[in-house]
């Protein structure tokens, strides 16, 4: 019987990564490449629904396609899109596509945030679930697209780390009004700054050994301390689980934190209030919701924060309206501080494959429906 896994993704080229990768006998030779060569698997890319489709519109697909999405137990794919079609089918699909991915029982996140689902577990009520369990909990496995994106997040926040430390901005600020002025753009070691990394798994300690290289102080913050799994020698000079702590400590404050509930505006004006002896510059690369747009102006305005980075907001796209666009001390980019390349998501799920087939080996960078990552 071949198994045939849909590949339902935004990301141009998904499935022919994955088809090079399973292929490629340098690149892979598990369990999974040796089913492919042997034709007993297919990787298929199905088209997503569109994107303005109206809830329980049709899912514009070939019968090919339908039978694909009906017997499939594997699915590689967007969490967006994935997740109504997974979580509250009655609701996204008509009712003759109901059968679509009713047998998936492992999903292949292809990007390392998968809140869409966390958003509507904690939305829908629980007996109108699909691909549940009677406790409301879902009956299928889901990975993210980890270990992929602690290089790229550490190559962005160090890039503005070390602009802010070397004073870069203030020399541009002096270059537009005229002004050479050397005592201005006078800097510390390195040495003496330190970063505080709120979110410290794979991609908090990824930045925080590119940061520790370069001669930074680094302290993580996680909610829950794991005895000898936080690697701090390496990625921080010490580890807390006191959020007061880690603020005040900080000169840069770096956030790589999920969207959970207990993430949700974690950084209010309470907690922002600490931040004031120090000043520290705010570099958000993790979600939006941390912190409340309102409660982030406030802070730059009463001088508690120098500067915000800000790679994720509340709302996004940004609305044109909002007041981070034309703020002096903000600086935005649209969500591009780490891209999930296709051939590396490729090698996270047919290394999880490999598992998946062999029955007995735990996947990679499994979300706990609890904690949400």
């Amino acid at each position: 019987m071949i198994l045939r896994v849909p590949v339902v993704s935004s990301i141009q080229g998904m499935a022919d990564a994955v088809r090079q990768r399973l292929g490629s006998l340098g690149a892979s030779s598990g369990a999974a490449a040796e089913l492919f060569r042997a034709r007993g698997l297919e990787i298929v890319d199905i088209p997503p629904p569109s994107s303005s489709q109206q809830p329980a519109s049709p899912w514009s697909l070939s019968p090919s396609h339908t039978q694909v999405l009906e017997d499939a137990r594997v699915v590689l794919g967007d969490a967006a899109t994935l997740a109504p079609l997974l979580l509250t089918r009655a609701n996204a699909l008509p009712t003759h596509q109901q059968q679509l991915l009713s047998r998936v029982q492992w999903m292949q996140a292809t990007f390392a945030g998968v809140e869409a689902f966390q958003r509507l577990l904690a939305a829908a009520p629980s007996d109108t679930l699909t691909n549940a369990t009677s406790t409301g909990e879902p009956a299928f496995t889901l990975t993210r697209a980890g270990g992929i994106m602690p290089t790229a997040m550490a190559q962005y926040v160090l890039g503005y780390v070390w602009v802010g430390g070397r004073k870069f901005f203030r020399a541009k600020e002096l270059q537009q009004q005229g002004v050479y002025a050397p005592a201005e753009l006078r800097y510390r070691s390195f040495r003496a700054l330190t970063v505080s990394v709120l979110g410290f798994g794979d991609i908090g300690q990824g930045i925080g050994q590119l940061l520790k290289a370069a001669g930074f102080q680094v302290v993580g913050f996680k909610r829950r301390l794991t005895s000898g799994g936080d690697r701090s020698g390496a990625a921080a000079d010490r580890v807390t689980d006191d959020l007061q702590d880690a603020l005040a400590a900080a000169d840069f404050i770096v956030s790589v934190l999920p969207s959970t509930a207990a993430t949700f505006h974690l950084l209010d004006a309470a907690a922002l209030a600490g931040c004031g002896a120090k000043q520290p510059a705010f570099i958000n690369v993790g979600r939006g919701s941390v912190v409340a747009e309102r409660e982030l102006v406030d802070a730059l305005d009463r001088g508690l924060l120098s500067r915000a980075v800000l790679d994720v907001f509340e709302t996004e796209p940004l609305p044109t309206d909002s007041a981070l666009w034309s703020h002096p001390r903000v600086h935005v980019t649209p969500h591009v501080a780490a891209t999930s390349f296709p051939e590396d998501v490729a090698a996270v799920f047919v290394a999880n494959l490999d598992a998946f087939l062999a029955g007995d080996q735990p996947l990679q960078y499994t979300v706990d429906w609890v904690s949400g990552y």
